[in-house]
């Protein structure tokens, strides 16, 4: 019976954390075609970016814009926070994403 309850327990948590690191590559995703609609009309991308970030549950660590003044591409980190917490497991999950129009070299 208990190792029922234990592999139930464990099951549970890792259920947790895959949930926590798809959650952070939507965010990420999101925060990206953000980022890069907000180019795309002359708007500032990494406070776009964050914005969408923060509604996604996430953290924006990390934006980068590069542009050749007509193409672009926004590349963004995105962190939240795992769940659920356990003393002596990872505390956050990170993704990254890219968006925009420049061509790959």
């Amino acid at each position: 019976m208990i190792g029922v309850i234990v592999t139930t327990l464990v099951a549970l948590v890792v259920i947790g954390w895959v949930g926590s690191s798809r959650k952070a590559r939507s965010a990420a995703d999101l925060a990206s075609l953000a980022g890069a609609n907000a180019v795309s009309v002359g708007k500032d991308a990494c406070a776009a970016a964050q914005r969408s970030a923060q509604s996604n549950g996430g953290t924006l660590e990390l934006c980068t814009v590069e542009s050749n003044g007509v193409d672009y591409v926004v590349r963004v980190r995105v962190s939240v926070p795992v769940t659920p917490n356990l003393p002596g497991g990872p505390q956050q999950t990170r993704a990254d994403a890219t968006a925009g129009s420049l061509p790959h070299p």
